[in-house]
């Protein structure tokens, strides 16, 4: 299982887009590591032409993984 935590206060909402069931947001999760335990970090997605001119999304907040253990 994957846990992602966002603040939602740091939504650039021009981001949100209007879906044939309701509004959306794309995220991208990226695989950083950090002091706190997380996995890595959730930023809003962005456009090709924004990513080519070097742009970053928004950083929202952080994931984990948590691997499922086996059992006996």
């Amino acid at each position: 299982m994957i846990f992602a935590k966002i603040d939602v206060t740091k939504i650039n909402k021009a981001r949100i887009f209007e879906g044939k069931k309701g509004k959306y947001l794309d995220l991208v999760l990226l695989y950083e590591p950090d002091d706190f335990g997380n996995t890595g970090k959730v930023r809003q997605s962005i456009s090709k032409e924004e990513r080519d001119r070097g742009v970053k999304g928004e950083e929202i907040g952080t994931w984990k993984d948590f691997k499922k253990t086996e059992t006996k």
